[in-house]
């Protein structure tokens, strides 16, 4: 958001003028949903491993011949639901992004990836989230397995008792869920780079319906119908 953005580069709406840049061929590019089955928080996540990795096969089978691209907040929460996946189906290919390469592995592995994988494993918030152009066209059902928010440590507690925001809450906005939804449209910005690409994005977790989540959307993302029932994710993931 411009008045968060302002505020951290020191500025005010009176310090600068808005130059608003527009894609028209952005609009209608992302079809998404807010599957509110699980709840991916780190003391609840082990409870719905099964429902993630049940998921992410039901988007396999809905999308033959392409893979889908899965986001994580950290490796072992991936690693984690692969274990899963391969329990369900020991014949899915489920890759995980490597950790600590240059690009070039990361281009490597992405076009390995693209022709091998039933689904692809991301982080948010890594290289393959923010930097890597080759998914656009390529991969059009994506799922965002619930928001990466910043560490709670005693850093991010003094940017919250330093913030100038009027309430905690509005502070806790400013220091974890801006900063967490920030990486995933950084992702989501990823599968459409060109007229005539398109996405289908299943918003992974029961937070995502909260309104303090849903205000933090970009507006392409924000209309999405909360699916409920497993029946609904299948039925939605079958849409075209």
């Amino acid at each position: 958001p411009l008045d968060d953005f302002l505020s951290r580069c020191g500025l005010s709406p009176q310090d600068c003028s808005l130059a608003v840049g527009h894609a028209p061929w952005r609009e209608g590019a992302y079809h998404t949903a807010i599957d509110s089955r699980v709840d991916t928080r780190l003391k609840h996540r082990a409870g719905h491993y099964e429902t993630t990795a049940a998921t992410i096969l039901d988007a396999v089978a809905s999308s033959p011949g392409e893979p889908v691209a899965v986001f994580f907040s950290s490796f072992q929460y991936a690693e984690n639901v692969r274990q899963y996946c391969h329990a369900i189906d020991g014949g899915a290919r489920i890759l995980v992004q490597p950790r600590g390469v240059d690009l070039q592995a990361q281009d490597a592995f992405i076009d390995e990836a693209l022709l091998l994988a039933d689904a692809i494993c991301f982080v948010l918030g890594s290289g393959y989230a923010e930097g890597i152009d080759k998914l656009g066209g390529r991969v059009r059902s994506v799922i965002i397995v619930g928001p990466a928010l910043p560490e709670v440590n005693a850093v991010q507690e003094a940017h919250m008792e330093r913030s100038a925001a009027a309430t905690r809450e509005d502070a806790f906005r400013r220091t974890y869920i801006l900063p967490a939804m920030r990486r995933i449209h950084q992702a989501l910005g990823r599968f459409v780079r060109a007229p005539g690409q398109r996405a289908r994005v299943l918003l992974h977790c029961r937070r995502f319906a909260e309104e303090r989540y849903l205000r933090a959307l970009a507006p392409e993302y924000a209309e999405a119908p909360v699916l409920r029932r497993t029946e609904a994710v299948r039925d939605w993931l079958l849409q075209d």
